[in-house]
């Protein structure tokens, strides 16, 4: 009797113990099935705006943008990179809020010292359309604001003058804002 009572004790025990491992395992599959199906599918990108650029020092480059229904450049309405100041090309890219189309572009850039900025292509890239812009084509598609110079020869854009509050810097022509509508908006 002692020897039967001792074996069901056992078997209940057991039986117990692989329930209880079924179970966990169980719970495991239903958590790792959640997690699968709760990633996010990744975020369009806005506008992309590449520029291969050179400077000889560390700048700040803000890239501002309005829309249809602004008229002005408002104070959130840019993305800013910050370049080390060196005589290599380098790529500088802005990707812009995935609802914007601008209407009108600008760039201005800040750097401690006036050693400009030198532009040799700009690259633009929507929804797997591209639009791109050479070296010597620069001037057609960029006009220096009041207060920066441009030189043709070398593509680079300055500060004409020393004591200024605001920072220089160029406009997208509206050639170039049409040629973005037309290709790749």
């Amino acid at each position: 009797m002692k020897g039967i009572f001792c074996f069901l004790i056992f078997v209940i025990t057991f039986s117990c113990k692989n329930e209880q491992s079924s179970t966990k395992n169980k719970e495991v599959k239903v958590n790792e099935a959640k997690t699968e199906s709760s990633t996010k599918p990744k975020a369009k990108l806005g506008l992309e705006v590449k520029f291969s650029l050179s400077t000889k020092t560390d700048t700040d480059i803000f890239l501002r943008f309005t829309e249809a229904e602004n008229v002005g450049y408002g104070p959130k309405d840019f993305v800013k990179k910050s370049v080390k100041g060196v005589n290599d090309l380098k790529e500088v890219a802005f990707n812009l809020p995935q609802n914007i189309l601008p209407t009108g572009m600008r760039i201005n850039f800040d750097s401690k010292e006036n050693k400009g900025l030198i532009v040799n292509a700009v690259y633009f890239k929507f929804e797997g359309r591209f639009y791109s812009i050479s070296k010597e084509n620069i001037w057609s598609f960029f006009a220096p604001t009041k207060i920066t110079s441009y030189n043709k020869e070398t593509n680079t854009f300055y500060l004409n003058k020393a004591e200024s509050e605001i920072l220089p810097g160029f406009i997208f022509r509206e050639a170039l804002m049409n040629k973005l509508e037309e290709k790749i908006y």
